[in-house]
């Protein structure tokens, strides 16, 4: 994560991903927070049915 200059606020978050060439995402979601388990860990299940195929 970065800082990118903006003119409204000063600056905003900015963040950088490498990925090998076989796993660029056909998608890409930005989103306020994503559903958790009781465990609270991240439910890809639940990501999948919001923002998947």
């Amino acid at each position: 994560m970065f800082a990118v200059p903006d003119p409204t606020y000063g600056q905003r978050v900015g963040t950088a991903v490498v990925l090998a060439p076989y796993e660029v995402p056909e998608r890409l979601a930005v989103v306020p927070s994503l559903p958790h388990t009781a465990k609270r860990a991240s439910d890809r299940g639940a990501v999948a049915g919001l923002y998947g195929h």
